[in-house]
C-alpha cells in the first residue's frame, strides 16, 4: 500500500481521482477507499469549488467530475467489493461529500444507485442483502426512501447512530423534498442510541450536523444536539479524556487576576466573531487574565493581540490529540471557561460537553443554545432574550448596550450617496438577501415567490449567499423555478457585496434563522430591511436591532403573512420605502452599533464577575434567567 495514501489531499488534481479510478478497476479495494476518503475529506472541506474558478466550471472540471463518479459507481457496484466495519464509518462520515460531487455532476443525485445495487429479474429489481450497506453510503437527504430509514431505525448496531447523522450532514436544504425527508428523519429520533465515535472523521461529521440543525425550520431540530452531547460524551470516557469535575476545593481567586480560558472557534482578523466580540473581550484584559484558544488555522496574530496568553492546536488527527489539549486545560486550572461562540469548531463543541471550571458560560457568537449539562450560563443582552424553553443555559441578563457593539467592517462600505441613480433606468424593484446559504429555507424560497405574486411591481431578487459556485447553482436553479428574476452570488469581496446591498430597494431577512452581521451591513448603506420574529435567539436579534435603529413597525414582522405583507407595502409605496432609508442614513450608527463599552458601568467585564461571585447563589434558585445589572 503506498505510504502517501493516509495523507490529506491540499489540491485535488486529475492524477488522484486517475489513480483511484485505476485501483477500483484493478481490484484494488484497500488503496482505492483510502484514495476515495481522502477525495471526499477534501471534499468536505469545502474546496472543490478551487477546481471550478470563480465563476462556471471549466471543460476539464467536468471531466474530472465525471471520472470521478464513475470510479465510485463502478467500485460501490462491483459485486467483489466489500467494506470492514472501520472502512465503512470513515465513508459514511463523509457522505456529505459524495452528495456534493454527484449534485456536480450531470447525473445530479445518487438515485441511480437503487439500480446499480439491485438483483435484475424480468419482473422486478431487489436489493440484496449484501449491498445494504452500500446502499445506506449512499442514501442522501435527497433520495432516501421510507424503507431505508425503516432499517436504520431498526438496527441493533453501534453504528445506527453515524449512518443516521450521515443523512443529515448537509450544509444546505434549498428544496422541498429534502425538507420533507428532514421531517421524517427527525420524527423518528427517539429511534437512535447514543453510542461512543469510533474516529475523528465521524467527531467531524457530528460537529458539523450539531452546527448546522440550528438552520434546519423544525421545531424538534434541537433534540439531533442532546442526541450528539450525549454521544460526545460516551466518546470522552471511552477514550480516557472526560475530566474529573469536583471543584469543591477550587482555590477562589485572591490577590490575583481571575483566569479565563476563552474558546475561540473563529478570531481572524476582518471575521464576524472579531467585528462582534473584540470590543468586548478587550475589556476583560483589564479585570481578568485572558487566555485565548483556538485552532491555528482559524485565528491570526493581529486578531490575538489583545489576549494575555494564547493557545493554539492543530487538527485533531486522533483522539491522542483531543486528550493532550484536555490535559493542557486542567494543569491551567482555569476559574472560568467562556465559549465565545459554539457551533463552527469540532473542538470547541466536545469541550463544552466537560467540565474544565466551576463557572462555564457561553456567549451568542453562534445564537443558538448548546443543550450541554455543562454549560452553566448564556450571556444576553436585555431586548435580545429568546423564549426561556429554547435555551436549557441559565439566561444571564446583561444591562443594555453593554455587549452588543460591533467593530466596523475592515474595508469601508459602498458609498451611499446617490445609491439608486445608477439604478433610475431600471424600473424593477430590487430586493436583497444577504445571507448564509445554510439560512435560507424552502419556505423562505415560497415566501419570495408569495411576495412576487402579490406585488404589482416587478421584482429582481439578489441572493447574496457567500458559497462556492455549486452551492449558488443549486440554489440558483431552484429559484429559477420559483422566481421570475433572481440572481444568486458566490463569494466575492466585501467591497463589491456591500455595493450590491447599496444598490438595492429593501433587504428580506430569512427566517427562521436571521441576520446579525448582515442586518448590520444592509444599515451602513441605508436599506430598509423586514424580520420575522420568533422564540430563539437567532429569531430575535435582528427584531431587537431593528428597534435600536429605530425602524418603523412595518419592518418588524411577527407572522409570514404579516411579513408578506409589509414586503409587498414596502416593495409598491417608494415614498415610505424611501423615507425609512432616509431614516437610517441620518441614524448615529457609531451611537447605535459601534459604540464603545469600556466605560460602561455594567459593561461585560463587571458583568462577568458579578456571575463568578454570585454563580454558587444563582444556582440554588430555579429562576431560569438572571438579571445582571
Amino acid at each position: 500500500m503506498d505510504k502517501k495514501l493516509n495523507e490529506p489531499i491540499n489540491k485535488l488534481s486529475f492524477e488522484d481521482v486517475l489513480k483511484f479510478s485505476s485501483d477500483v478497476y484493478q481490484k484494488k479495494y484497500e488503496n482505492a477507499t483510502l484514495r476515495l476518503i481522502n477525495i471526499l475529506q477534501f471534499v468536505q472541506r469545502d474546496k472543490f469549488a478551487i477546481l471550478f474558478g470563480e465563476s462556471n466550471a471549466t471543460e476539464n472540471s467536468k471531466r474530472l467530475v465525471a471520472i470521478l463518479t464513475g470510479g465510485i459507481d463502478a467500485l460501490l457496484s462491483d459485486p467483489d467489493f466489500h467494506l470492514n466495519e472501520t472502512g465503512f464509518r470513515s465513508l459514511i462520515s463523509v457522505k456529505g461529500a459524495i452528495r456534493k460531487i454527484y449534485d456536480a455532476s450531470a447525473i445530479r443525485d445518487t438515485s441511480h444507485f437503487q439500480v446499480l445495487l439491485s438483483d435484475w429479474t424480468e419482473k422486478q429489481a431487489k436489493l440484496t442483502p449484501q449491498n445494504t450497506f452500500k446502499l445506506l453510503l449512499v442514501s442522501t437527504i435527497d433520495s432516501v426512501e421510507d424503507k431505508v430509514l425503516d432499517l436504520i431505525e431498526s438496527m441493533d448496531s453501534e453504528m445506527q447512530l453515524s449512518i443516521w447523522i450521515s443523512l443529515l450532514d448537509n450544509k444546505t436544504l434549498f428544496s422541498e423534498k429534502a425538507q420533507l425527508n428532514l421531517n421524517r428523519i427527525l420524527s423518528g429520533i427517539e429511534k437512535i442510541r447514543p453510542t461512543p465515535f469510533k474516529n475523528q472523521i465521524e467527531v467531524l461529521m457530528a460537529a458539523r450536523v450539531w452546527f448546522y440543525c440550528s438552520f434546519w425550520d423544525n421545531p424538534d431540530k434541537h433534540r439531533v444536539k442532546k442526541l450528539i452531547n450525549a454521544a460526545f460524551t460516551l466518546t470522552a470516557r471511552e477514550q480516557n479524556f472526560y475530566p474529573k469535575h469536583d471543584f469543591s476545593e477550587h482555590e477562589k481567586s485572591r490577590g490575583r487576576k481571575i483566569k479565563m480560558i476563552i474558546v475561540l472557534e473563529a478570531w481572524t482578523y476582518g471575521h464576524s466573531m472579531y467585528r462582534s466580540y473584540s470590543s468586548t473581550f478587550q475589556d476583560l484584559s483589564e479585570k481578568f487574565e485572558i487566555i485565548a484558544l483556538g485552532a491555528s488555522s482559524r485565528t491570526d496574530e493581529k486578531a490575538l493581540e489583545i489576549f494575555d496568553e494564547v493557545i493554539l492546536h492543530g487538527p485533531q488527527n486522533s483522539f491522542e490529540d483531543t486528550k493532550k489539549l484536555v490535559d493542557k486545560i486542567q494543569k491551567i486550572g482555569p476559574d472560568i471557561m467562556l465559549f465565545s461562540s459554539l457551533g463552527m469548531c469540532a473542538m470547541a463543541i466536545q469541550l463544552s460537553q466537560l467540565r474544565f471550571a466551576p463557572l462555564q458560560i457561553m456567549l451568542a457568537g453562534h445564537p443558538a443554545s448548546s443543550f450541554s449539562h455543562n454549560v452553566d450560563y448564556m450571556l444576553l443582552e436585555e431586548g435580545f432574550l429568546p423564549s426561556e424553553h429554547c435555551v436549557t443555559e441559565k439566561i444571564g441578563v446583561l444591562g443594555p448596550r453593554t455587549s452588543i457593539s460591533f467593530a466596523r467592517p475592515p474595508v469601508s462600505a459602498f458609498v451611499v450617496n446617490a445609491q439608486k441613480s445608477c439604478l433610475k433606468e431600471n424600473k424593477k424593484t430590487r430586493v436583497v438577501c444577504n445571507s448564509m446559504a445554510q439560512k435560507i429555507t424552502p419556505a423562505f424560497i415560497n415566501l419570495c415567490q408569495e411576495i412576487q405574486r402579490g406585488a404589482r411591481k416587478e421584482i429582481e431578487f439578489h441572493f447574496l449567499i457567500g458559497a462556492d459556485i455549486f452551492t449558488q447553482r443549486g440554489l440558483q436553479e431552484i429559484l429559477d423555478s420559483k422566481l421570475d428574476d433572481a440572481v444568486v452570488y458566490s463569494h466575492m469581496k466585501y467591497g463589491e457585496y456591500s455595493k450590491i446591498i447599496a444598490q438595492s430597494d429593501l433587504q428580506l431577512t430569512p427566517f427562521p434563522f436571521g441576520n446579525t452581521n448582515s442586518f448590520v451591513d444592509a444599515m451602513l448603506v441605508a436599506v430598509p430591511t423586514i424580520c420575522l420574529g420568533g422564540d430563539e435567539i437567532f429569531s430575535v436579534i435582528d427584531m431587537a436591532m431593528s428597534k435600536k435603529m429605530g425602524l418603523p413597525d412595518i419592518c418588524r414582522a411577527e407572522t409570514k403573512t404579516a411579513y408578506v405583507k409589509a414586503a409587498i407595502e414596502l416593495i409598491e409605496n417608494d415614498e415610505k420605502r424611501e423615507a425609512i432609508a432616509r431614516h437610517i442614513q441620518g441614524a448615529d450608527l457609531d451611537e447605535i452599533l459601534f459604540f464603545d463599552i469600556s466605560n460602561i458601568e455594567n459593561n461585560f467585564s463587571n458583568v462577568i464577575s458579578k456571575v463568578y461571585d454570585g454563580h454558587q447563589e444563582f444556582q440554588k434558585h430555579s429562576d431560569r434567567t438572571v438579571k445582571l445589572y
